[in-house]
């Protein structure tokens, strides 16, 4: 303040000035291209889910009633996941994301209900900071979900099907954590409180359901 300035300071704030609004011109276009690439990868997912269909269940696509059912229950899980995780910030992991598989192998087959997992999970990952890990336990939760329900003529395989999935979530987050160098004391054990309260969620699937 107070201070000259002469033709050289004027080259020197010119120039300064040319870099910081680059380097903001540079973050807006990141963040543009950032959302685009996310907006592809959605429609890329929800094409193959569309492509499943048509190809290998005609009869969901050709019924009104089963695709705004498969809609809402991905969309919704999403959406469900959008508010835990970027609004109320809480771990992903409270979402009883096997919800999902759960509920479609109810009404359909287990094949199906595998597939719409596995969308749902892939592009749950747009919302998740460890991308490697959430992928590795929703999907293998989401296998064990399909295949311990074979139907739901009572609640007691339900509660059959969350604790298995408990199991599952706490082998593999274990077995993660060691294979990337943590030692065994040195675990985050709270999170399996987590994964406690995810299992215990899906008993509300029975009524859901």
């Amino acid at each position: 303040k107070g201070e000259l300035v002469t033709e050289e300071k004027y080259q020197i704030l010119k120039s300064l000035q040319r870099s910081i609004d680059g380097d903001e011109l540079k973050i807006e276009n990141d963040s543009i291209w950032r959302e685009v690439g996310k907006v592809v990868l959605i429609f890329v997912l929800f094409v193959l889910l569309v492509v499943y269909f048509v190809l290998f269940r005609p009869r969901i696509f050709d019924s009104v009633r089963a695709t705004e059912f498969m809609i809402l229950v991905v969309v919704g899980m999403l959406a469900f996941m959008a508010l835990v995780t970027q609004y109320l910030d809480m771990i992903e992991y409270v979402v009883p994301f096997t919800m999902l598989p759960l509920v479609v192998r109810v009404f359909f087959d287990s094949r199906t209900a595998l597939y719409v997992h596995i969308i749902a999970v892939l592009l749950a990952t747009l919302m998740v900071s460890d991308v490697a890990e959430f992928v590795f336990l929703q999907i293998l939760a989401g296998m064990v979900a399909v295949s311990s329900l074979k139907d739901m003529n009572s609640r007691s395989q339900l509660v059959k099907s969350a604790l298995l999935i408990f199991v599952v979530y706490v082998v593999t987050f274990v077995a993660i954590e060691l294979s990337r160098g943590a030692e065994l004391f040195s675990i985050e054990w709270n999170i399996l409180l987590i994964f406690a309260v995810n299992s215990v969620a899906l008993l509300f699937v029975y009524g859901l359901i």
